[in-house]
């Protein structure tokens, strides 16, 4: 396999991945909408009803709607930041060697700046930090003592990083259609 069949293949992974990310967003931002007319408790309900309450039993419900809604929600958050390190482990673990055995560095600012995020994800409680997070050259709005999430405009920044990446190896748009993790559709 060549180097951009290799990219072509991150793209669509990681394409697939964004619409995953797209649909848990949609459902956890519906979540209170859901939940709110859950019985306190209830006895033989339907499994859906019964995790939801699992799920949301920490909460009180008044803190149900802040704590799911919003991009910006703990919950969002969270979805993103995994995101970040499951991306980067899989880039480097999975499609990094590959590059090199088909005779490419796999040397790409975007994955330089999924490392960094990651590593300040994992060892900094997803603080940026001046040596990590500050650094990034693509995601470059990250300051030290910034939270680490990303944005939607993130995620085509992203997408369209890639689509440079899978150029630049000898490919062409595909024309594909993307969704941000709000749902916004884009030709790529």
């Amino acid at each position: 396999m060549n180097p951009y069949e290799i990219a072509e293949e991150v793209e669509q992974e990681m394409s697939d991945a964004l619409a995953d990310l797209a649909m848990i967003v949609r459902l956890v931002s519906s979540s209170p909408d859901l939940t709110a007319s859950l019985p306190p408790k209830a006895e033989n309900a339907p499994l859906r009803i019964c995790l939801a309450q699992r799920w949301l039993g920490g909460w009180p419900r008044a803190e149900w709607q802040s704590r799911l809604s919003g991009y910006d929600s703990q919950a969002i958050r969270r979805l993103t930041q995994q995101w970040i390190v499951t991306t980067f482990s899989r880039w480097e673990e999975v499609h990094r060697p590959r590059l090199f055995l088909a005779g490419d560095d796999g040397a790409l600012d975007l994955f330089g700046d999924l490392r960094l995020l990651r590593n300040d994800i994992v060892h900094h409680d997803a603080i940026s930090t001046a040596k990590n997070g500050a650094r990034c050259k693509i995601l470059n709005h990250f300051k030290a003592g910034a939270l680490i999430y990303l944005s939607p405009e993130d995620f085509v920044q992203i997408m369209d990083e890639l689509e440079e990446w899978v150029k630049r190896l000898g490919g062409t748009s595909h024309g594909r259609v993307v969704r941000d993790p709000e749902g916004r559709h884009r030709q790529s």
